[in-house]
């Protein structure tokens, strides 16, 4: 490590971002492994796959119970207005 303090600053910087970017891109592989066993355990295809996530906001949880043919419980499910009304603010009209 440097000893000039702009240099230990700006290594310090670089170390937070590479910490971020470790974390995210774990956090992207751990729900890619997820949404693959949901696959395969349920047999389900990849567009299957898909269609749910988006329709249950990414909840695994609710994923297998809309795909689980055995189950079948009812699950809240979102349309793609709606994802884009929460995008506005709660005071706009799509709100």
């Amino acid at each position: 490590m440097s000893q000039h303090p702009d240099h230990a600053e700006a290594e310090a910087n670089v170390n937070v971002r590479y910490t971020r970017q470790s974390l995210e891109n774990i956090e992207l592989k751990t729900l890619h492994l997820q949404l693959k066993q949901i696959r395969d355990d349920l047999g389900k295809s990849n567009k299957e796959i898909c269609d749910a996530f988006i329709k249950t906001s990414g909840d695994t949880k609710k994923m297998r119970m809309l795909l689980d043919d055995a189950q079948k419980k009812p699950v809240v499910i979102w349309t793609p207005l709606e994802d884009m009304a929460l995008t506005e603010p709660d005071t706009s009209v799509e709100f």
